[in-house]
């Protein structure tokens, strides 16, 4: 039996011996091994490749775009500072290969100050960059005058991508660090504006009203003035301002949105737009804020719908995103129950 089972098994064929086309598969199967949410990444790409690229020339020559294909770039909180050595490692390495510039598609960076220049430096080594996030972090410590963002030299630093870009994310969060200071007795951000017009070939935009228009509502652009002409999908992230996007005074979607949409000018400024979605703010859910958020939705819906827009927003989960349930828990009945309490306890129509 055991020669049998020796028999049929087949030779063993030396990797480097494959082909190159069944290394560049095995090498992408190994990529696609670890989940993505999985690759924390201070500067330093997937594990398994890695190991594999080190074996020897070979393989470490067709391991390399892969390797590079997908960037993470986290700087935790005690790197703020100090850089990590390998930050400097991973940016001499990019500027001394072009090969390997060339191999980067995605690049994913949180947790820098908006004043750090890694951001831009890593940004002059993508010459074909397709799909860029970019979370950076807001710090308060004390109260004070409000805190000016100048979001120039965030664009000067697209600049470098803005011919190769089609996924675009862009977002921050604030922080308070002093004890005992709320959220509301933190300094006002004050963004300024910035277009994106001049990127020609974005089709997906993610990003924060009060970034893309500005913190003053009086003083915000046209949206037809900064969005680019190819995007297709454009969606207006939560921001952490309390101003331009105070849910207790005004409703700066739909009023962003009206002149945009209502009066046709997407379609000679952004002719394949299909979908327009935005996380929409209301007060406090116990003065009305579960009526005012379902109002709200809606006619931000009717608007784009009339207009030939899609508004993939999901009412029931935007009341549950609110108002409910933490995010992550409860996550089978979260739907079922926030709809029992929209028909039944709020009298809102079918």
């Amino acid at each position: 039996m055991e020669e049998n089972t020796l028999s049929l098994r087949q030779p063993i064929t030396n990797l480097l011996a494959l082909p190159r086309e069944i290394q560049d598969v095995i090498i992408a199967h190994l990529d696609l091994g670890q989940p993505s949410s999985e690759r924390r990444f201070c500067c330093m790409p997937d594990r398994t490749l890695l190991d594999l690229s080190y074996t020897c020339k070979t393989l470490r020559t067709a391991g390399m775009p892969a390797i590079y294909k997908h960037i993470n770039f986290i700087a935790w909180e005690m790197n703020v500072d100090h850089p990590f050595h390998r930050t400097a490692a991973l940016l001499r390495t990019l500027s001394s290969s072009d090969h390997l510039r060339r191999c980067i598609q995605t690049l994913e960076i949180r947790r820098l100050d908006p004043a750090d220049r890694t951001a831009e430096q890593l940004l002059e080594h993508t010459p074909r960059l397709a799909s860029l996030s970019y979370c950076y972090y807001i710090d308060f410590y004390h109260e004070g005058d409000p805190l000016p963002i100048n979001t120039k030299r965030l664009l000067s630093a697209l600049g470098h991508v803005q011919g190769t870009l089609r996924h675009l994310t862009i977002g921050y969060k604030a922080r308070t660090k002093y004890h005992g200071l709320s959220n509301r007795q933190r300094p006002p951000i004050l963004h300024s504006p910035c277009s994106f017009r001049h990127f020609a070939v974005v089709e997906h935009l993610v990003i924060p009203l009060d970034v893309l228009l500005g913190w003053d509502v009086e003083q915000a652009p046209p949206l037809a003035d900064v969005l680019p002409p190819s995007l297709v999908s454009l969606n207006f992230e939560r921001g952490a301002q309390h101003g331009f996007q105070d849910p207790t005074e005004h409703d700066p979607l739909y009023a962003v949105l009206k002149p945009f949409v209502e009066g046709g000018e997407w379609k000679s400024h952004t002719p394949r737009l299909k979908r327009v979605s935005g996380d929409i703010r209301v007060g406090d859910p116990v003065a009305g804020g579960y009526r005012e958020l379902y109002r709200r939705s809606k006619a931000v819906e009717k608007l784009l719908n009339d207009n030939g827009l899609d508004y993939p927003e999901d009412v029931e989960q935007l009341l549950a995103n609110n108002f409910l349930l933490p995010q992550g828990e409860w996550r089978g009945g979260r739907k079922a129950f926030t709809k029992r309490l929209m028909w039944e306890n709020l009298g809102l129509e079918k």
